[in-house]
């Protein structure tokens, strides 16, 4: 993930999952949970935590606007077909129209270092 940096061999497993479309399962106040298509946060005030420590507030279907985001910072990108067909035609020609900012590679879209500084923008292009 663009804001993380390892040796070759020692990813971290637990932020891995993160950036990799695995569910997750975070406990206590703040924590974020994904399970399915599902997002879940608990409240971050202790206090309230206490009196409700139930989940309060949820998303659904953010699956492919996760995987955008998420897929896009890592080094080796997004696998295009894990996405509908309108958002890889809208990733595709955002990619041919800025061709400084992506890699096109097999049947991956990767950024390139100057993507990644602009990444935020792109994504709200995108999304």
């Amino acid at each position: 993930e663009v804001s993380n940096y390892s040796k070759p061999g020692f990813r971290s497993r637990h932020n891995s999952s993160y950036w990799t479309d695995q569910d997750y399962l975070g406990i206590g106040p703040s924590a974020h949970s994904r399970i399915g298509n599902k997002r879940y946060a608990f409240n971050a005030d202790l206090s309230e935590f206490i009196k409700r420590p139930y989940p309060f507030h949820q998303e659904d279907d953010v699956r492919e606007a996760d995987t955008l985001i998420t897929r896009l910072r890592c080094s080796e990108g997004l696998n295009i077909s894990t996405i509908s067909t309108d958002t890889c035609n809208k990733l595709l020609t955002y990619v041919k129209t800025h061709p400084n900012w992506f890699i096109p590679e097999n049947n991956y879209v990767k950024c390139t270092l100057d993507g990644w500084l602009f990444l935020d923008s792109i994504l709200l292009d995108l999304i």
